[in-house]
C-alpha cells in the first residue's frame, strides 16, 4: 500500500493546492493537466465569492461543487486532480526525503511579495530546500550571460562580496556563468543567497557545496516547477519574473541584445517597473546600452562601501520609491482572545523549551512530536522571528530571538475598573 503520509503532513489549503497544481511526475500528470498559475487564481477567487477555501475542496462530489455555482474549471478536471493522493505520493516522499519543504500561497509563510508583484500570475506553489526566510528579505538581484568574459565576471564577484558584507541578501537563478558566480561569491563572504531554480532542484538540494549554506540558514534554493523537472528552455524564461519580483533592485551585468533569457527578463522587468540597473563600464554589450535606452539606471561605481543606501538614493533621485527594508510582518506583539491553530496554542510551551539552545530532534523528545510535524512550526516561528538559528551549530539549534517581542495568547482580556485603573497604574506590570 502506498504511504501518503507526506501529503497529510502539509496543511489541509497546501495539500489541496499540491493536488490541483503539482506535476509530481508522468503518474501523477499524464491523466490530466495540473491547473496553471492563472487558472488556479480563477478557481481560488471562485471559491473567495463562494465563502469558501481550497480545503474545502478536498472530499468534493460532482454535486457539491455544482451546489455553489459553476466553477470556472471543468468539474471532472477538478475531481480528477483532487484524486491524486497515491500518484503524488512517491513524489512527494522522495522531496521529503531529500530535505524540500513545499509551501502554498495560502501558507503565512509564502513569501507575500510574489502575489503583490505577480497578481494573477503568482505561482500556487513553492518547492525549496532551506532557510525559507530569506524569501522575504529583499536585496539585490544579480543577472547575466551565461558566457560572461572574465571582465563581466570580476565585476560580478565584486559587487556580490560587497553586498554580502553589508548584509544585502543576494537573488539569482543559479545557471552557468553570472548566476553561479554571484551566489558563490556571496556565500564565500559568508552572505546570503536566495536561488531560483528552473530545473532540478532535488539534484541541486543535494550537493554537496551547498550543504554549508543550507544548514547554517545562509541559502534557500526554491523553484516553481517539478523539483525534478529536466533544463527547458521555457523555464528558464519563466522563472525570470520570479527573480525580479522578489529582489529589492536588479543588476544586469551583461546581456545580449534583442535575444536571450536575460534580455527578455530584463525587458519584462522593466515594463513592470522593477527596478532595474545595468552594468556600464568600458567595452560593455550593446544590449547593456539599449537597456539604459529602455530605462534602466547605471549601476553606481566603486567604492560599494554604502551599496544599500546608494541604491535607495538613486531610486529617490530618479522619483521611484526604493525598498529599504525587508518584506516582513509587524513587529508589535499579536494578541488573540483565542488560539485558533494547534501552533498558536503550543508557541508559548516552544519558546519556553528554547530559552537556551535547543536541536530539532532533542526538541521533539521533549515536546513528543515527531521531527517532521515540530519542523512546520520551527519554520513559522523563525518567519515570524520568535526564533532563531545558532550560527555555526551542528546539528542546527534554535533560540528564542531576545529582540523579537513573544506571542502573547490570553483566555480573556483584563477588566480593571476605571476608578481603580486610575489609581493603581503605576503598579500593573505588563
Amino acid at each position: 500500500m502506498v504511504d501518503t503520509s507526506a501529503l497529510c503532513l502539509l496543511s489541509p489549503d497546501t495539500r489541496a493546492t499540491v493536488l490541483l497544481c503539482a506535476n509530481g511526475g508522468r503518474e501523477a500528470s499524464k491523466v490530466v493537466k495540473p491547473l496553471k498559475p492563472v487558472e488556479y487564481d480563477l478557481l481560488y477567487h471562485w471559491l473567495h465569492a463562494n465563502a469558501m477555501q481550497p480545503k474545502d475542496l478536498l472530499g468534493s462530489t460532482e454535486t457539491t461543487l455544482h451546489g455553489n455555482g459553476d466553477p470556472p474549471i471543468a468539474v471532472d478536471r477538478l475531481l480528477t486532480l483532487l484524486d491524486r493522493d497515491i500518484a503524488l505520493a512517491s513524489s512527494m516522499e522522495r522531496w521529503t526525503a531529500n530535505g524540500l519543504w513545499i509551501v502554498s500561497r495560502h501558507d503565512p509563510w509564502y513569501p507575500r511579495r510574489l502575489a503583490q508583484r505577480l497578481g494573477r500570475t503568482t505561482p500556487p506553489l513553492l518547492y525549496g530546500i532551506g532557510n525559507p526566510d530569506l524569501l522575504s528579505s529583499g536585496g539585490l538581484a544579480i543577472v547575466g550571460s551565461r558566457d560572461a568574459d572574465e571582465r563581466a565576471l570580476d565585476f560580478t564577484r565584486g559587487v556580490a562580496q560587497a553586498a554580502a558584507a553589508q548584509a544585502l541578501t543576494i537573488v539569482s537563478g543559479g545557471a552557468r556563468g553570472i548566476d553561479s558566480g554571484v551566489m558563490n561569491a556571496a556565500q564565500e563572504r559568508g552572505g546570503t543567497v536566495v536561488g531560483i531554480l528552473a530545473d532540478n532542484l532535488t539534484k541541486a538540494a543535494t550537493a554537496a557545496k551547498e550543504q554549508a549554506a543550507l544548514i547554517d540558514g545562509r541559502l534557500v534554493l526554491v523553484s516553481t516547477y517539478d523539483p525534478d523537472a529536466p533544463f527547458s528552455v521555457g523555464s528558464a524564461m519563466g522563472r525570470n519574473k520570479y527573480i525580479y519580483a522578489l529582489a529589492g533592485w536588479t543588476l544586469v551585468v551583461s546581456t545580449g541584445l534583442d535575444a536571450g533569457g536575460t534580455w527578455a527578463g530584463a525587458q519584462e522587468g522593466l515594463k513592470k517597473g522593477r527596478h532595474v540597473f545595468v552594468r556600464m563600464e568600458a567595452d560593455v554589450s550593446t544590449g547593456n546600452y539599449k537597456l539604459m535606452e529602455l530605462g534602466a539606471l547605471a549601476f553606481p561605481a566603486k567604492p560599494w562601501s554604502r551599496l544599500r543606501e546608494t541604491l535607495v538614493a538613486i531610486c529617490d533621485a530618479y522619483g521611484m520609491a526604493s525598498e529599504t527594508a525587508p518584506d516582513v510582518e509587524p513587529d508589535d506583539a499579536i494578541e488573540q482572545s483565542q488560539p485558533q491553530t494547534a501552533y498558536d496554542a503550543s508557541l508559548a510551551l516552544l519558546l519556553s523549551h528554547l530559552e537556551t539552545p535547543c536541536d530539532k530532534h532533542t526538541l521533539a523528545e521533549r515536546l513528543e512530536l515527531r521531527p517532521d510535524q515540530l519542523q512546520q512550526w520551527l519554520i513559522r516561528a523563525r518567519r515570524e522571528g520568535r526564533i532563531e538559528t545558532v550560527k555555526g551549530s551542528k546539528p542546527v539549534q534554535y533560540v528564542v530571538n531576545q529582540q523579537r517581542p513573544l506571542l502573547i495568547v490570553r483566555e480573556q482580556p483584563v477588566e480593571y475598573p476605571s476608578e481603580q485603573l486610575a489609581g493603581e497604574s503605576s503598579n500593573v506590570q505588563t
